[in-house]
């Protein structure tokens, strides 16, 4: 038997906006300084990043990213204070989905 924990913060609708994938997509736009380039690394649309960062301002009411324009050389984001303080109140639970396995008990 394997069972499979998800852990979701939901909106007053009982929406999901700060699960796995928002977290991973914040701290990879940190540690990059871009959407573009922490979507790829997550195998996600830079449109789908667009999407969920929205999301998340809408959910929380305000931005959530610095941006500016200017190509690789002057470009980027950065996360803003309301950002990195949702980030560290995040759930205690490891920023990956966990499994357990366990077998039936032997008699």
């Amino acid at each position: 038997m394997k069972i499979r924990v998800k852990v979701l913060v939901l909106n007053d609708e009982g929406e999901p906006y700060m699960g796995t994938g928002p977290i991973l997509l914040l701290q990879g736009i940190e540690r990059l300084g871009s959407i573009n380039q922490a979507a790829k690394e997550m195998k996600m649309s830079y449109v789908k990043a667009l999407k969920i960062i929205k999301k998340m301002e809408i959910c929380l009411g305000g931005k959530i990213l610095k941006t500016t324009i200017g190509g690789n050389d002057y470009g980027g984001s950065k996360l803003t204070d309301l950002a990195r303080r949702r980030r560290k109140r995040r759930s205690p639970f490891p920023p990956q989905p966990a499994t357990w396995t366990s077998s039936p008990n032997k008699k």
